[in-house]
């Protein structure tokens, strides 16, 4: 059985778009505890902040998620992540998804 690139696409951003949403609002509840923490003054724009784009990749972003109560909610979508790509990956791989439609 093979799908269509056009479903495979939908449902893989149906799925995706709200592990962004649900990360992005895991990130901002540990900004808004950091900030809180460190005295720093708490801007709804931090998203586009060089200072805390640099600060959420680095590794001690799990440590500070962990302080602020967030760290299984943020590794549970990490996980929800890897498996969303890694499963596209092996969709698209294993011949399941027809580049042409049908």
């Amino acid at each position: 059985m093979q799908i269509s690139m056009e479903t495979f696409v939908l449902v893989v951003s149906l799925i995706g778009t709200p592990l962004i949403g649900g990360g992005m609002v895991t990130d901002d509840c540990i900004v808004r505890y950091v900030c809180k923490r460190e005295g720093r003054k708490y801007s709804v724009l931090w998203l586009f902040s060089s200072y805390w784009r640099w600060r959420t990749f680095k590794l001690g972003w799990f440590r500070d998620a962990r302080e602020a109560g967030y760290f299984m909610p943020l590794a549970a979508l990490y996980a929800a992540w890897v498996c969303v790509v890694v499963g596209s990956v092996l969709l698209f791989a294993g011949g399941f998804v027809s580049p042409l439609a049908r």
